[in-house]
């Protein structure tokens, strides 16, 4: 006798899951490499951004030109910020999937959403490995993740209640503006140019870390490709054939 539960009455049996062999991986490897190039572009950018705003100075009086300039550098700076952290945050999400109370896709059943976060968990583990990725990296970031993942629910928050005050795309230390209880919060995008700290309703992550370690994963993903076009050669070569896999 078969027990069936509500959503999956009337339906028929689940498939079997196809492994997580080198043609998933290959995919997944790739989505990494474009998200990570993503953010190394953006990072590139946001730093010549705010190198070529400080060359107008923060703290001088501006001449009108040199203001209209300035803000389009301030403004270009947090827009390549932002980049980096969410394209991050989904590297983030490719290595560290979700693999508990993850929430029902459109029309999936509660044995479907199972069988699929027990095959992220499996595939999750495999990049890591794969990868050499530690656990600690700064790419796991909480504030990364709650980036795009909790942010609608940090900001409804802060503007549910007095005092309503949001401090957006600041530069500068953030102890810049003082008086105000609970200012931490307050910063919706702050960075500090001098420790590279970039803060996101309180919480804040270094973006240096965060590149310097982006900049490895690029390494590690291309020696894993690398091996893993080796490992297709090696089982599909032909007994003539004296070459090795062309990378």
């Amino acid at each position: 006798m078969t027990s069936t539960t509500p959503e999956s009455a009337g339906k028929p049996p689940l498939p079997d899951v196809l492994p997580f062999d080198d043609f998933a991986m290959d995919c997944y490897l790739d989505e990494i490499q474009r998200h990570v190039g993503r953010a190394l572009n953006a990072a590139r950018l946001m730093d010549k951004a705010i190198a070529m705003r400080r060359s107008l100075g923060f703290n001088v009086p501006p001449s009108p030109s040199s203001n209209a300039e300035g803000q389009r550098l301030h403004e270009k700076a947090f827009d390549h910020a932002e980049t980096v952290v969410s394209e991050t945050a989904m590297v983030a999400q490719l290595i560290w999937p979700k693999t508990k109370n993850g929430q029902m896709g459109p029309g999936e059943t509660k044995p479907e959403r199972d069988q699929r976060m027990k095959f992220a968990e499996g595939r999750g583990a495999a990049i890591r490995e794969a990868l050499s990725v530690p656990e600690d990296s700064p790419i796991r970031s909480r504030a990364l993740r709650n980036s795009i993942e909790h942010f609608d629910e940090r900001l409804d928050r802060l503007m549910m209640y007095s005092p309503r005050i949001i401090l957006r795309n600041n530069i500068g230390s953030k102890d810049m503006i003082t008086g105000i209880e609970g200012l931490e919060e307050m910063h919706l995008h702050h960075f500090n140019p001098e420790d590279g700290q970039y803060t996101i309703l309180g919480e804040s992550v270094s973006l240096p870390d965060v590149t310097r370690a982006l900049q490895a994963l690029d390494r590690q993903v291309v020696a894993a490709k690398e091996r893993l076009a080796a490992r297709h050669w090696s089982a599909t070569r032909r007994p003539w054939d004296p070459g090795g896999p062309h990378l």
